[in-house]
C-alpha cells in the first residue's frame, strides 16, 4: 500500500473520529450550552451546514466539475446556518451531521487526486483535498473543545468571563 494513501486514509479516519465525538458530545448536551461565543446548538447548525457544503464540493470533485460555492463572510454564512437550522431538534441536527459526514467521506473515498484544489467558499485561499480535510478536522476540534470545557466549568464561569451571557 502507498504511503500517500495511508496517509489519505488517516487523515479520513481522525475526521470521522472527530465527526463521531461531536455528535456524541451534541447528543448529551444543552443545547444552550454557552462557550462564549456560540451556543451548542449554535455549534451544531454551522458544523451541519458546512458539512453539507463539504458534500457538495466533495461531489463536483468527484465529477470533475466546477463547484458551486457559497460567497460572504464567515460570519453571515454561520448565521445563515443557525437561521436555517433553527426550528430543528438537536437530534435531528445530530442525525443530519452523521448522514452528511457519511456521504462526504464516501465521496473522498472515490477522488482519485488529493492533490487538487479544494475550496470551500468564494475567495478561499488554495488548499488541496488532504489539506482541507486537516482543516475541518481542526475546525471540529475546536469547536468541540470549547463547548467541552464550557461544559465543565459550568454556567457561573461563563457569567464571570462572559458578562453578556448573562443577558
Amino acid at each position: 500500500m502507498n504511503e500517500g494513501l495511508i496517509y489519505c486514509e488517516r487523515l479520513l479516519s481522525d475526521l470521522n473520529d472527530s465527526v463521531a465525538a461531536a455528535v456524541n458530545f451534541f447528543l448529551n448536551v444543552d443545547e444552550n450550552l454557552f462557550d462564549g461565543h456560540q451556543t451548542a446548538r449554535e455549534v451544531l447548525s454551522h458544523l451541519v451546514f458546512w458539512h453539507h457544503e463539504y458534500n457538495s464540493i466533495s461531489k463536483a470533485l468527484l465529477l470533475d466539475n466546477k463547484p458551486a460555492l457559497l460567497e460572504g463572510s464567515l460570519a453571515s454564512l454561520n448565521a445563515q446556518a443557525t437561521c436555517k437550522y433553527q426550528d430543528q431538534e438537536m437530534v435531528e441536527l445530530a442525525q443530519l451531521l452523521v448522514e452528511e459526514h457519511k456521504a462526504f467521506a464516501a465521496n473522498l473515498s472515490k477522488l482519485d487526486d488529493w492533490n487538487v484544489n479544494f475550496p470551500f467558499k468564494k475567495g478561499c485561499r488554495k488548499i488541496d483535498v488532504a489539506g482541507r480535510i486537516c482543516s475541518i478536522n481542526d475546525h471540529i476540534r475546536r469547536h468541540l473543545v470549547r463547548q467541552e470545557r464550557a461544559f465543565n466549568r459550568g454556567e457561573d464561569w461563563i457569567k464571570a468571563y462572559y458578562l453578556d451571557a448573562t443577558s
